[in-house]
């Protein structure tokens, strides 16, 4: 066991009485030790993977962004301001995801995220829904996984009102349970099973709703989790973790983050 080899194991047939029970409990001591380290090192391969597709996903990303100045001001040149606004808010969007330094940020930067999201789809889909938000003051400080929401609200637009024309409305709620963060992205679409049924839901598969999944047990363990609840009319999805609060303080005249929170 010193030398790490956490395979060993004492044969136990030829004890008895309080031996036999300090040998069992040293096995299963030994078989514990393993099981853990196994699953330490699979916890880092998941995570070199994610860290290494988030590295791929993080080229492309700087030349749209690139492009994206150009087009903007190209359209301020011609006093197109609401096509100049659609790629600020997308600028908005590819800078966050550039930022690999932190998985965390607070929940008021993650709903500025989500506005500006909001702003390119309700172009894109022609007004036909609205978004709603109701947050608590106090949990704005809050640390979410970035771009977590996204996803959520994504699928609530593609999939809840792909057969509707108007009238769609997406309610975002955050609030705290019992030292849990509790956010919830709920619409009056369709629901889960007719979106299933549809054409689009066969061809994609949900790969935003995998990947917060994962970022979630990666991020949290057993403490974080996503479900998908069918509504009478629409789909709620509904994701808690641990409620971590990070509240900045002032030094020097600048907004900074107390490194301790994290």
């Amino acid at each position: 066991m010193v030398a790490q080899n956490f395979k060993i194991r004492i044969p136990t047939e030829k004890y008895r009485g309080e031996m036999l029970v300090l040998a069992a409990t040293f096995n299963k001591m030994a078989e514990d030790i393993s099981a853990l380290v196994e699953r330490v090192k699979m916890e880092e391969r998941q995570k070199e993977a994610l860290r290494f597709q988030m590295l791929q996903a993080q080229m492309n990303p700087h030349f749209l962004l690139n492009t994206l100045n150009t087009i903007k001001w190209n359209a301020l040149s011609k006093e197109d301001r609401e096509t100049a606004e659609m790629c600020i808010s997308l600028g908005k969007l590819l800078e966050a995801s550039l930022n690999a330094e932190s998985e965390l940020i607070h929940l008021q930067d993650e709903l500025e995220l989500i506005r500006a999201y909001e702003y390119i789809q309700t172009f894109r889909f022609n007004q036909k829904f609205e978004v709603r938000y109701e947050c608590e003051t106090k949990l704005r400080y809050a640390l979410v996984p970035k771009l977590s929401l996204q996803p959520l609200v994504e699928n609530a637009i593609q999939h809840g009102f792909s057969r509707m024309h108007e009238g769609g409305l997406i309610r975002i709620r955050v609030y705290d349970d019992r030292n849990r963060l509790i956010l919830e992205v709920e619409d009056n679409g369709i629901g889960i099973e007719k979106a299933a049924m549809s054409r689009h839901a066969r061809k994609r598969k949900s790969l935003g709703l995998h990947n917060v999944r994962e970022r979630l047990k990666l991020l949290f363990k057993q403490e974080g989790e996503l479900e998908l609840i069918p509504l009478p009319q629409g789909t709620m999805a509904r994701m808690r973790f641990p409620l971590l609060i990070s509240a900045p303080y002032q030094d020097g005249g600048d907004s900074d983050v107390e490194s301790a929170a994290r």
